[in-house]
């Protein structure tokens, strides 16, 4: 238990208090600020080992207060802080490509390929998502974020093909019930569980396809139990309030008077996504 209050303080350190008492923040937007930095502090401590070690720990699950815990779920939002105080603070030169480009692309696609080298295509998929969202809000011409965009298709494009048994999973999605034993157990399974639920599903509590025939039931096949419950109806409104919720985080991004608020806004409502 030591271990979490020693660490939050060298993360402290790091980001530049020497005096931890004196951590007061005036207002709301310096609190987060504060958070930012600390969050570089902790992005600092995690990378300082051989870039060996880093690579087995930034997904690897640890124990936290008895919880699961991944590294990478920090990276995220770490991405999101530093990067909302970097373009904060080059507001007046965003206009001009290099400084959106610069240090960000560089610092960000260095984390992002750290995990795409574990192999875990979830957690790589939403830090790009991240990161094209802010070079967005950041005011990247269209030309350079067409090529951004092109280039993380094709990074994914080879990730995807470096595997044989991850391709197939991903062409499976085509035609699961194919190989419905092997390749595409997970996607038949979830339709399955799909078109059980019908108009208005089979009630809460009633799945059949969570209790062992759907792997990932409450990870990466959720939605599908999720439609088995509630149906057609409940699935289809769950996806709504997922584009309410991207729809406000925007509107708050573009109200915010504070242009670090605004960014984080936006980098946090991409992540959401």
């Amino acid at each position: 238990m030591e271990l979490v209050p020693g660490f939050l303080e060298q993360a402290l350190r790091t980001a530049g208090f020497e005096d931890i008492k004196t951590f007061e923040c005036k207002s709301d937007t310096e609190m987060v600020w504060h958070f930012s930095k600390i969050y570089e502090g902790y992005i600092t401590l995690l990378v300082s080992p051989l870039p060996r070690h880093f690579l087995e720990k930034i997904t690897m699950k640890d124990q936290v207060a008895g919880a699961g815990f991944r590294p990478a779920e920090i990276a995220k939002l770490a991405i999101v802080l530093w990067s909302a105080d970097l373009f904060a603070r080059k507001q007046r030169l965003l206009h001009q490509p290099k400084h959106v480009l610069l240090p960000m692309l560089p610092v960000t696609g260095f984390v992002a390929m750290l995990v795409v080298l574990q192999r875990d295509l979830g957690t790589a998929l939403v830090l790009f998502a991240i990161i094209l969202g802010l070079l967005f809000v950041a005011g990247l011409p269209g030309r350079l974020f067409l090529v951004s965009l092109l280039g993380v298709g094709a990074v994914i494009l080879v990730f995807v093909r470096s595997s044989a048994e991850r391709l197939q999973r991903i062409t499976s999605f085509t035609d699961p019930f194919a190989d419905a034993q092997s390749s595409g157990y997970q996607a038949a399974h979830g339709l399955m569980g799909l078109a059980t639920g019908q108009w208005l599903g089979v009630g809460l509590g009633g799945s059949r396809q969570k209790w062992g025939s759907l792997p990932g039931a409450h990870t990466d096949f959720v939605f599908a139990v999720i439609g088995e419950e509630l149906g057609l109806v409940g699935a289809l409104s769950v996806l709504l309030l997922f584009g309410l919720l991207a729809y406000v985080g925007f509107r708050i991004a573009r109200r915010a008077r504070d242009p670090f608020c605004r960014f984080a806004a936006a980098g946090i409502t991409a992540s959401s996504g």
